[in-house]
């Protein structure tokens, strides 16, 4: 192998551009270190992110579940309401005028309470219709 000389100056040289290097590597795994802490730093809020979605997403089907069950109690309700109101005559026969009174008039505050609730008009709008006497069947 062939010797190889350097002078001191750029031995001297050499080893000041060795420590250079040295500093610059430290600060490069300095650097790294808190990029890859970052790194885990986002991907623990990335997970926490994704519980609360899926959470999120579990409390909407919940409430779509609710609402679906809400709309069709409401629909039912209507539905015998406008039976007893419209078939009033007929079904007195087999209760009390007094007790199928009671019935209408507690159905009738259920309901309103139901639209002050649901922020709707769906039961002074089924009056309506029926004070209108529309021989259309009312679906809702």
């Amino acid at each position: 192998m062939a010797e190889v000389k350097l002078s001191q100056e750029s031995y001297d040289a050499l080893l000041v551009d060795l420590e250079r290097l040295r500093k610059c590597n430290v600060d490069l795994e300095e650097k790294l270190n808190k990029e890859i802490k970052l790194s885990y730093e986002i991907e623990g809020n990335l997970y926490d992110v994704s519980k609360e979605r899926d959470k999120i997403i579990n409390d909407i089907a919940d409430i779509k579940r609710k609402a679906e069950a809400w709309d069709k109690l409401k629909k039912d309700t209507l539905e015998v309401y406008g039976l007893y109101r419209n078939n009033f005559e007929v079904i007195t026969g087999g209760e009390t005028r007094r007790a199928t009174l009671t019935r209408l008039s507690q159905t009738r505050y259920f309901l309103l309470h139901m639209d002050e609730l649901d922020g709707t008009d769906d039961f002074k709008n089924f009056l309506n219709d029926l004070e209108r006497g529309s021989d259309e069947k009312i679906l809702y």
